[in-house]
């Protein structure tokens, strides 16, 4: 069981204060945590189908519990003493997605002022890129990749704005499903790549860098379950799933 926390210091590294969100089941995990002029946090995490967490750090209670096809991106907002402001919750279509189909993934996250920020990552499946107001779904253009996305979110409601950047197909891995190793062929990459496999809650588990543009990957101490290898170079990136039987 995965739960997050948040701790504040002083410049002399003493506590301050620290939050626990309590969570059950496979719940989630924090992603990126910023701060804006006020001492506000904005805090990015993901939660799984399986999990449910209270996302409010005080005495109330904030649960959110995975909705159905894949790991769901929290957005929310303390003050400066870690108390609970706002939250917003984006998943996948339900109608469209089944088990582990979709992924949203953040990399980047960046405090423009107060409630207005910039979120990079990339996703796969059918996503709800606005939780406030109606629906605004964008479907990933392959099966097996993903798209990379930039997603702003505006001060007021119904201000949110995404786009979304086709990947790059540039790597192909076989066997798969695997039952342990499986070959990655990194097709027009060139050297200095970064590789880094993910698991279905968005938990970074290796993350290498090769001059390679062949290599064998080593999945059999990982559990069974839906696995996510990105490369990037040069600006470039690709994001392939992998099924770990």
């Amino acid at each position: 069981m995965a739960e997050v926390f948040i701790q504040k210091f002083d410049n002399s590294g003493n506590l301050l204060w620290f939050k626990h969100m309590v969570g059950s089941g496979q719940s989630g995990v924090g992603n990126t945590l910023e701060t804006d002029e006020f001492g506000n946090l904005y805090l990015s995490a993901i939660i799984t189908t399986q999990g449910t967490i209270d996302f409010d750090p005080g005495e109330e209670e904030y649960i959110i519990s995975g909705e159905a096809g894949g790991p769901n991106m929290i957005i929310e907002k303390l003050d400066n003493d870690g108390e609970l402001i706002w939250i917003q919750q984006y998943s996948g279509d339900e109608d469209v997605n089944s088990s582990f189909s979709f992924l949203l993934q953040v990399m980047d996250f960046k405090v423009i002022e107060e409630d207005e920020m910039v979120l990079s990552g990339f996703f796969g499946g059918t996503i709800d890129f606005d939780p406030e107001i109606g629906e605004d779904y964008f479907t990933a253009s392959s099966e097996n990749f993903y798209n990379s996305f930039v997603l702003k979110i505006g001060k007021t409601e119904g201000t949110n704005s995404t786009v979304i950047l086709e990947n790059e197909q540039l790597i192909n891995c076989y066997p798969n499903p695997t039952a342990g190793f499986i070959q990655i062929k990194l097709e027009g990459y060139k050297s200095n790549s970064r590789i880094e496999v993910i698991d279905n809650r968005g938990k970074t588990l290796l993350a290498e860098n090769t001059n390679d543009s062949s290599l064998i990957l080593d999945l059999s101490a990982y559990e069974s379950g839906l696995y996510f290898i990105k490369v990037q170079n040069n600006g470039k990136q690709s994001v392939l799933k992998v099924v770990k039987n």
